[in-house]
């Protein structure tokens, strides 16, 4: 019982400590520019950007935009996703082809992703489109890359191994479903290989 009324006392205490944190931020935020001298077209205190976003949640449509942006950054991610898990299939399998689209990948990874916004814009104007694309381009990577690296980690041997794939298979099916459980989340590769051939 005393250790659940520590525990109590605790979390509120880290509450409150939480809040006073708030509170003071917002009061330095409100009051130290204008006394700093700095005018609030630099930094608007938060009196007057909570009155604005209220004047642009009635007026200018917010909650509309906001769902537009928000099924952008869904679209990209799913069709980034989709990209990144194919492509890193291919490449993880096929060495050749790794050898010949690794140049291009490192060059466009290595591009900061802000820099083809205004090209995007140039080429297909102010749509949905090249916001999708640089979606697309940050979520691509990270996922080709762990995918990648997770076909690799598998063991040659294992691929080709009688106790794992039926030698009934085709070559280009073998290394495919015996390659897929290692670039799944720990859950998911659990099962026995034997279960993906």
């Amino acid at each position: 019982m005393s250790s659940t009324a520590t525990r109590s006392s605790l979390s509120g205490g880290m509450v409150a400590a939480s809040v006073a944190v708030l509170v003071v931020f917002l009061a330095a935020w409100e009051w130290l520019p204008g006394l700093a001298k700095i005018p609030e077209f630099i930094m608007p205190p938060p009196t007057k950007v909570w009155a604005e976003f209220l004047r642009m949640l009635g007026s200018e449509k917010l909650l509309w935009h906001s769902g537009v942006t928000a099924l952008e950054v869904v679209v990209g991610f799913v069709l980034g996703s989709l990209l990144g898990v194919i492509i890193g299939f291919a490449l993880g399998i096929s060495p050749k082809t790794e050898l010949v689209l690794s140049p291009y990948l490192l060059a466009l990874q290595i591009a900061p992703k802000v820099a083809f916004a205004p090209v995007f814009v140039m080429w297909m104007g102010f749509t949905v489109y090249p916001k999708i694309l640089v979606a697309i381009l940050i979520v691509f990577f990270p996922v080709m890359v762990n995918v990648l690296t997770a076909i690799r980690t598998v063991d040659p041997d294992a691929r080709w191994s009688r106790s794992t794939c039926s030698l009934s298979a085709r070559a280009r099916a073998i290394p495919r479903w015996c390659s897929s459980p290692s670039s799944c989340s720990p859950s998911s590769a659990s099962p026995p290989m034997a279960r993906w051939c």
